[in-house]
């Protein structure tokens, strides 16, 4: 599982995102915004601009959606 992997890794940064995005599909928003938030820290510390942004894109998606879904 993935939480197996940052366990053994915990600095395999795109297992945070992995791990965040099945959160969010299985609608644990809570803990999907932890791991994204994490991975963000992760990628800065990095100086991984480019990750950074990816994932910085994908947590706005993720917001979009949740207020298409309310709206």
């Amino acid at each position: 599982t993935l939480t197996k992997v940052v366990q053994i890794n915990p600095d395999y940064t795109q297992a945070y995102v992995s791990r965040g995005i099945l959160n969010h599909l299985l609608r644990r928003e809570k803990a999907a915004y932890q791991d994204i938030d994490l991975a963000l820290r992760k990628y800065e510390e990095q100086n991984d601009l480019a990750s950074y942004q990816k994932v910085l894109s994908l947590k706005k998606s993720i917001i979009q959606s949740q207020v298409n879904q309310v709206g």
